[in-house]
């Protein structure tokens, strides 16, 4: 896992802002449709937490959500030439959000198989 040193530190918080929110963090698993386990494992570093299960848990703590797919990407790529270009490219995060929730919200394959049916989407979801 690469992240940057903020980056557990803010994974960290917005899990137990989520949980809180929640009203414990068997709902929280429950509202993010995975395990216990595995969200304590995401506040602790020891696995990748989807950015997916990000966008629910800002969205649960009325968190900025362009804002945490941005730290999110950018905790991801820390590190490597594509985390560079990702740092000057994403001063256009209202529209890069905007693709990755209409990507996410759409299906795994919308981006790559599905273009007019992702900019439909897009649309609609802004």
């Amino acid at each position: 896992m690469t992240t940057t040193a903020q980056g557990p530190a803010r994974l960290a918080a917005l899990i137990a802002d989520a949980t809180k929110a929640a009203g414990n963090a068997s709902r929280l698993a429950e509202f993010l449709e995975d395990t216990k386990h595995n969200v304590s494992a995401w506040k602790h570093g020891k696995r990748t937490c989807p950015i997916e299960a990000q966008i629910l848990m800002a969205s649960l703590t009325k968190r900025n959500i362009d804002e945490v797919i941005k730290e999110a990407l950018l905790e991801r790529n820390a590190g490597t030439p594509r985390g560079e270009k990702l740092v000057s490219a994403l001063g256009k995060v209202g529209l890069l959000g905007g693709v990755v929730t209409a990507s996410t919200l759409c299906g795994p394959d919308a981006l790559a198989s599905n273009l007019p049916g992702l900019l439909r989407c897009i649309l609609w979801f802004f």
